[in-house]
């Protein structure tokens, strides 16, 4: 990977719900280049050459086992690390139809994951995650 991280980079989240509501979150490990520690949305980066649904879909597969059947992109949010030394824009996309049960295959990024109702979503959040949720709220 290389170190452009001076030049803003592209990414794909996805925002999660199974049929009772809930968005499917993953709480990031020390391992992570950023928001250890806290609850975040399965997602990464878009590789060059590759569509932003194609990423999605790519992400979710390796990180939680998950075949996204029906996405919409919702929008965008930009993820600005405080210290400057990133800057990411993921392209959010809503997903309530997926194949497969949620499991940690990376378990070296993502120490747990969970189903979370929009209301009870834990305070140790990255602010993409509080971002994507407002753009979820405000469709």
């Amino acid at each position: 990977m290389s170190n452009d991280y001076h030049l803003p980079r592209v990414a794909a989240g996805a925002l999660i719900l199974n049929n009772v509501g809930e968005v499917l979150l993953l709480l990031r490990s020390k391992n992570c280049r950023n928001d250890q520690g806290l609850w975040s949305l399965p997602g990464g980066k878009l590789e060059f050459g590759e569509r932003l649904t194609d990423a999605v879909r790519r992400e979710v597969k390796e990180e939680v086992d998950l075949e996204l059947i029906k996405i919409k992109q919702i929008g965008y949010v930009d993820h600005i690390l405080d210290d400057g030394s990133q800057h990411w824009v993921p392209q959010i996309f809503l997903c309530t139809q997926f194949i497969g049960t949620a499991r940690n295959v990376e378990p070296d990024k993502c120490d747990e994951l969970g189903w979370f109702s929009l209301d009870s979503i834990p305070e140790e959040r990255s602010q993409v995650l509080t971002d994507a949720i407002s753009l979820y709220t405000d469709l």
